[in-house]
């Protein structure tokens, strides 16, 4: 029937049927604003009066005591994430600040020597830093949440821009506020619309808080210590404060119409005002704040894990037997690296590891031993191999002689190791020695760098040549390596000995590729 009715009105007076019903609609919103609170506007001139900018101003005088305290939470990031880690620590009495609060060091390492990546490390430590978490009991999260919420919802508020919003009734805010009652003018409604969408939200957010803020002490002490107060009676008021703020948003938003005051004065009255007011998760913001601070931190100590991974490989790969070091190519502690602006031998330890484990594994072990029984037994008749594991095994040999002359080329009785030596001394003094040592530095990391790769090659060789005669499935070779040899005064199975020697090499080619990363 009202349809008909603005159908007849139409014709009268000449406007469409959506303009009488825009005009309806509008008009009602009228009548619903000045039944809600009247004063707040003159409809006709499109203005906001001087009495809707005091209310305002009351709800502005309650944000004062806690406005500096918000604007040093919000306005720097460090602040709030710092603030709401601590109440979250605090409440479940732990802090993870370091890898070995989440996993053991030696299984950081484990995962570490995998592939010596360290994606390997932040995968495990990810992953009991999610155990952790998912262990944790989800109402302390929750309670907390509840508890923090203030100063969420508050935020808008709080922070809301008020200078500019009186700048547009004629009034100029002053950081000391309400010595006297401030002065307004009319303003108008359309230039203060984006000003009264965004305080609209700010109302809605803070007026859905509970009455209560349940602070604790620790709480108060550190938005105390954030805001600058001293005294603990200060920080005690913090939470009648932010109550203050919550009863005057509650007041405001069921006498303001705020929405209805936009609706009008957009001409709009089919807006429909939904908020979203994004929830507090702690348990994800806790979640993501530690894996930032344990990424930064396997980060920070990726240099150390590789170090004690190979010193621990090291250990275990020569335990029982005698680690040579090198006499000349090594760190000198009279040396300052760092001081100097030059860097020491690069290659030491893959250079090292090599020798020691021709010494110790290829010599002072069975592999040699090895070598020469297959050499008169079932390669006799498989001159290809036997010429590749004797051409591997000599190149083994050469290499474990060079490593010893390269070291003694530094000693101070050879004539090149009396120029590096002096050098050592003198370049401390005299800055210009400090090239010629850079040089000598650059060129023993080239001898070395060709050491290591002849060495490495030649073990990978030999390795594969012997992982093919234990794969083998031919009679004479299975019986041969089923049969009992004597070696180092040992009766051992030779297939027993050529697995444990290929361990070895495995493990051996597995930590020098680790050091090769880390020089």
């Amino acid at each position: 029937l009202w349809r008909f009715f603005l159908w007849i009105q139409s014709k009268f007076t000449g406007k469409s049927v959506e303009e009488l019903l825009l005009a309806g609609k509008l008009l009602r919103i009228k009548k619903k604003i000045k039944k809600k609170h009247s004063g707040l506007t003159g409809f006709e001139t499109r203005n906001l009066t001087p009495h809707f900018a005091e209310m305002v101003y009351d709800l502005y005088k309650s944000t004062v005591p806690v406005r500096n305290l918000f604007r040093m939470i919000w306005q720097d990031d460090t602040a709030i994430e710092t603030f709401f880690m601590d109440a979250v620590e605090e409440a479940v009495g732990e802090r993870i600040l370091d890898l070995e609060d989440v996993a053991s060091f030696d299984s950081i390492i484990g995962a570490f020597g995998k592939a010596g990546k360290k994606e390997d490390v932040k995968r495990l430590v990810m992953e009991k830093l999610d155990d952790y978490i998912d262990s944790l009991a989800g109402n302390i999260f929750k309670q907390l949440e509840m508890d923090l919420l203030p100063l969420y919802r508050l935020r808008e508020l709080v922070l809301f821009p008020y200078v500019q919003f009186f700048q547009q009734f004629g009034y100029t805010l002053l950081d000391t506020p309400y010595t006297e009652k401030p002065q307004f003018k009319n303003a108008s409604a359309v230039l203060c619309l984006n000003d009264l969408e965004r305080l609209d939200f700010a109302v809605y957010s803070a007026s859905k808080l509970e009455r209560r803020v349940n602070f604790n002490s620790g709480m108060l002490d550190r938005l105390g210590a954030i805001s600058g107060s001293e005294a603990d009676e200060n920080n005690e008021h913090l939470s009648s404060d932010m109550e203050l703020v919550i009863q005057k948003a509650k007041w405001f938003y069921d006498k303001i119409p705020l929405s209805d005051l936009i609706r009008y004065f957009k001409k709009n009255p089919f807006i429909k005002m939904i908020f979203y007011i994004p929830e507090v998760n702690l348990k994800t913001f806790y979640r993501t704040s530690l894996n930032v601070r344990m990424i930064k931190r396997i980060d920070e100590r990726l240099a150390e894990i590789q170090k004690k991974y190979i010193a621990h490989e090291i250990e275990t790969l020569f335990a029982g037997k005698h680690y040579v070091k090198f006499q000349n190519y090594r760190e000198y502690s009279s040396i300052d690296y760092e001081k100097l602006g030059v860097s020491s031998f690069r290659n030491i330890e893959p250079l090292s590891l090599i020798y020691n484990f021709i010494q110790c594994y290829y010599r002072g072990s069975a592999i040699q031993s090895i070598v020469r029984v297959l050499e008169r037994g079932v390669l006799a008749q498989n001159r290809l191999m036997r010429d590749n594991m004797l051409q591997y095994a000599s190149v083994i040999e050469d290499i474990a002689e060079r490593i010893r002359d390269f070291d003694n080329s530094l000693s101070p009785d050879s004539e090149e190791g009396k120029v590096f030596h002096k050098l050592r001394f003198s370049m401390t003094k005299d800055i210009s020695q400090q090239k010629v040592f850079k040089k000598i530095v650059v060129q023993k990391d080239r001898e070395a760098k060709n050491l290591c790769e002849a060495g490495m090659d030649a073990l990978t060789g030999l390795k594969r040549v012997l992982g093919e005669i234990n794969r083998s499935t031919n009679d004479a070779v299975t019986e041969q390596l089923k049969q009992h040899y004597l070696i180092n005064n040992k009766p051992v199975v030779l297939q027993d000995l050529l697995m444990d020697s290929l361990e070895s090499l495995n493990k051996t080619e597995h930590l020098y590729h680790h050091m090769l990363i880390s020089v």
